[in-house]
């Protein structure tokens, strides 16, 4: 199927996830090796000198050059069976008759299972400025064209599919700028005519347009970020050529030329809308100068806002002014139902704007001081209600994605088997869930697959990580045209999830993420300190504070203990016999791990010859501690026991340093639709003031979303008071005054 996939046109890129490699075994037993005085080495070098294709020069004669070259190269089964170990002349010795040759697959411990069957994934990449829609359509193609090739039970199936993400979101972002357009010239054609409101509406295409031009220069492209930006602008684009169609159309109404009133009514408000644009303009410049994990997000907004806005003065002063020319004066003879109500409409809101708003607004100017001290209490305690947590604040909110990533880490001593045991019992919630989410119309799940995988998971940048005491499941849901079906919360799929799943016995980290988007997590704590033993204790204490909170769940950290292991140190015999680390390290390593004698090219895979003892052979302590070890001051081997002495011990899977210290880091989860994270970390900064205040050596910092939100809101609020700066001597220009502005 891979192989197929790179003939399609587009795909350029594939991948296996969890398919083993091919590997050659041959595996004999310790007692074989005695009884005929063999090691794994010698098993290996005799692989090495006969399965092997050698160039023995050429040969010249009167009909040309004849290369010759031995052609020994085993690359089956069967031919390495035949390949000679021990030849004394009157006995030869071949490797069948001193080991078991199995042509499979290498020993990595990684299983999937898809909807609950047995599975392989392989990947199919987007590579450099290939569109992520048009591979996924070459892949949904190739399915179609190579099902029916497959053999019986054997079947295509598709997970993570960007390109539906991808779709399903532009799609609903560009109904939602269609439908704001609409809003806009409908709003338009209630207060001004409808050939000034058809003018001015046909602006927002000329900006756009010109802001769709300028994006391959800024480095941005088309997606979910700056289709925002883009509705967001939608009703700010059109404000100046308002401002500008309204005065001309005035100027017309007073008995001027449509040509005259063209020229004078955009001339009379050009310096006041153009600084009004101006300020607006300068007003998103702060998302510019954002840093933190938001800076690449924030920054493709005032870059597709800027330039759309800069074309907005362009329209509104050059091409607006040039169609308003073309109006003709309104007959009020011919004026539909329509343009009557419009009329009517439209006058009554003018009446209201002058017998309501204006004196409102006089008795506001009259008042500076009191407009003024009012606008500042309403900021006052409009940030207070946010200090205090009366509004519930979130600086990182989540985006649902329509999938639910469960990732599990048990301790680096757990087993494949029970990793593998706790991945299945987690994808067995998650049939039980598929069978109880249906359509009832249909009776189809809301479940489009559950794959489980056990023996990797995926990191937050997207990277594997390979262990047996790792693993994942992965839930995504249908999607309809309108999202999500009506009333199916993955919220409360996850909720159940969870509370199905319990506690899973010894799990250093079990999370459950529904949503995109790495802004780290709402609460952690980093702890430093050389003493691991005194940061392992406390970050116990933290562990258990954090749980008294109802809203705080999925607490992890990331302390190991370490992964148990075998020490070996020489014993006085090895040294009287002259045994280095390096004889006892290289000949315990072939044992266990196995002889890598070659690898081979058959077809696309690059295959090991690996010799070793089989499993059962190199499964306990007591295996290791009786590996034969040959000596050069003896033909007989010596058990490792009497070589070596073994001690068991820990050492460190992982060492995670920050600030030139060891670090651990406590992590958790927040329920922020009924808690406020903000509230709960000043109460958490407090216990933690007061944990490490008697704690000589060890400090904490508030990591993961705070800090980020801390690097955020600094840069941010040093770009408001530039801007603040820009506005107000840009408000200065066309009032030509210091204290107006």
């Amino acid at each position: 199927v891979r192989e197929a996939l790179l003939q399609m046109d587009g795909i350029t890129r594939v991948g296996g996830l969890q398919a083993p490699d091919r590997e050659i075994h041959i595996e004999t037993s310790p007692q074989t090796l005695r009884q005929y005085n063999l090691t794994l080495a010698d098993i290996g070098t005799a692989i090495q000198r006969n399965a092997i294709d050698i160039s023995a020069g050429n040969l010249r004669t009167r009909d040309g050059d004849i290369l010759v070259r031995t052609n020994g190269q085993a690359y089956s089964a069967a031919e390495f069976e035949k390949i000679p170990v021990i030849n004394s002349g009157d006995r030869v010795l071949y490797i069948k008759d001193v080991a078991n040759v199995i042509d499979g697959y290498s020993l990595q411990q990684v299983e999937t299972e898809y909807n609950g069957k047995s599975a392989i994934t392989i990947n199919v990449f987007r590579v450099g400025k290939q569109s992520t829609i048009e591979v996924a359509d070459q892949v949904l193609k190739f399915m179609e064209i190579y099902k029916p090739k497959l053999p019986a039970g054997i079947k295509l199936g598709n997970y993570a599919n960007n390109a539906e993400v991808v779709n399903d979101r532009l799609s609903t972002l560009v109904s939602s700028a269609i439908q704001g357009g609409l809003l806009v010239l409908i709003l338009l054609s209630l207060f001004l005519r409808p050939a000034v409101a058809m003018w001015v509406g046909l602006g927002i295409p000329v900006c756009f347009l010109g802001g769709f031009a300028m994006m391959p220069f800024l480095g941005l492209t088309l997606n979910m970020l700056s289709m925002f930006a883009f509705i967001l602008v939608l009703g700010i684009v059109v404000d100046d050529a308002i401002v500008t169609g309204e005065n001309i159309y005035r100027h017309q109404r007073e008995g001027m030329s449509p040509g005259e009133a063209a020229l004078t009514g955009t001339l009379e408000v050009a310096v006041p809308v153009t600084f009004g644009v101006a300020t607006t303009m300068v007003a998103f410049a702060p998302l510019l100068l954002v840093e933190g994990a938001v800076a690449d997000l924030a920054k493709q907004i005032p870059l597709v806002v800027i330039p759309v806005l800069a074309f907005s003065l362009i329209e509104s002063k050059l091409i607006l002014p040039s169609h308003m020319s073309t109006i003709k004066p309104r007959d009020d003879s011919k004026i539909s139902f329509l343009g009557h109500a419009q009329q009517k409409f439209s006058r009554g809101f003018e009446s209201a704007i002058i017998k309501r708003y204006r004196p409102f607004l006089k008795v506001c100017v009259q008042n500076k001081a009191i407009t003024v001290v009012t606008a500042i209490a309403v900021f006052i305690i409009t940030i207070a209600s946010m200090q205090s947590g009366w509004l519930r604040t979130s600086f990182f909110p989540e985006f649902q994605d329509n999938a639910i990533f469960v990732s599990l880490t048990m301790p680096t001593t757990t087993g494949y088997e029970t990793t593998k045991g706790h991945i299945l019992h987690i994808s067995d919630v998650a049939a039980e869930l598929a069978d109880e989410y249906v359509d009832s119309e249909t009776g189809e799940s809301y479940f489009r697959y559950f794959i489980s995988v056990s023996g990797l998971t995926l990191g937050n940048n997207g990277s594997l990580s390979f262990g047996a005491n790792l693993g994942m499941v992965i839930m995504e849901f249908v999607q309809g045209d309108n999202g999500l079906p009506q009333g199916f919360s993955i919220k409360e799929v996850q909720d159940k999830l969870r509370t199905r799943i319990g506690e899973i016995p010894g799990a250093e980290k079990l999370s459950l993420n529904s949503s995109f988007g790495d802004f780290g997590r709402p609460i952690s704590i980093a702890m430093y300190g050389d003493d691991l033993e005194q940061i392992a204790e406390l970050t116990e204490e933290v562990r258990e504070y954090l749980k008294s909170y109802p809203g705080v769940f999925d607490i992890q950290d990331n302390y190991t203990s370490g992964k148990e292991e075998l020490q070996l140190a020489l014993t006085p015999l090895a040294n009287s016999l002259g045994i280095t680390q390096t004889d006892i390290a290289s000949q315990v390593r072939q044992a266990i791990y196995g002889f890598e004698a070659q690898r081979i090219q058959r077809g696309y895979d690059e295959i090991k010859v690996m010799v070793r003892y089989p499993r059962n052979a190199r499964s306990s302590v007591s295996d290791v501690s009786n590996i034969p070890i040959n000596t050069a001051a003896s033909t007989n081997t010596i058990p490792l026991y009497q070589l070596a002495t073994l001690t068991p011990s820990k050492s460190p899977t992982a060492i995670y340093r920050d600030r030139q210290r060891r670090a651990v880091t406590v992590s958790a989860d927040i329920n922020a639709d009924a808690y406020d994270v903000n509230v709960i970390r000043a109460d958490l900064r407090v216990y933690l003031d007061d944990l490490f205040r008697y704690q000589p050596g060890v400090s904490y910092n508030m990591d993961g979303q705070a800090e980020s939100q801390q690097e955020t809101t600094s840069s941010f609020l040093l770009g408001f008071v530039f801007v603040i700066a820009v506005i107000y001597a840009l408000l200065a220009i066309p009032f030509k005054s210091f204290g107006q502005p």
